[in-house]
């Protein structure tokens, strides 16, 4: 029963996630993405052209998003997982000379994947295939479900 129950719970987070990514791939438009990326120390990297216009800089520090302390990954995700795009994100950060600015920055539609249809076909044959050979190469499992002799 135990086994059952956890079968089903990878189930459920598996195809959860499926969708969250087809919903990021398929349809970013409808989702907000920030023009920079925030480090596991709150330090700004990957800064683009709409923060650096904003006065930011790699290397300052995140302190506040939305007038909200920031914590971490998570409320930064968590922002993201409700923005849409041309939404306003309002950050504070501290420049390592101890300067503290304030920039308010318009969010962009999230682009997603540059695939075509084929290479979304392409892409999903290839992780599939993948994970087929890994389990095949790993237990020995075959579409015949032959047995896998005992070595002792």
């Amino acid at each position: 029963m135990l086994l059952f129950l956890w079968a089903a719970m990878s189930m459920a987070y598996y195809v959860a996630g499926t969708a969250a990514l087809n919903e990021k791939w398929f349809h970013g438009e409808r989702h907000g993405k920030l023009p920079f990326g925030v480090h596991d120390d709150r330090s700004l990297v990957e800064i683009e052209k709409e923060a650096r216009e904003a006065g930011l800089q790699t290397g300052d520090i995140l302190e506040t998003l939305n007038g909200a302390q920031y914590t971490g990954y998570f409320q930064f995700f968590s922002y993201l997982s409700h923005a849409r795009p041309d939404d306003v994100a309002h950050l504070r950060v501290r420049r390592p000379n101890g300067e503290v600015r304030s920039a308010a920055i318009r969010l962009k539609p999230w682009p997603g994947p540059s695939f075509s249809f084929g290479g979304y076909v392409a892409f999903l044959t290839a992780v599939l295939g993948v994970t087929l050979l890994a389990c095949w190469s790993v237990t020995g499992w075959s579409p015949r479900g032959r047995e896998i002799p005992m070595r002792g």
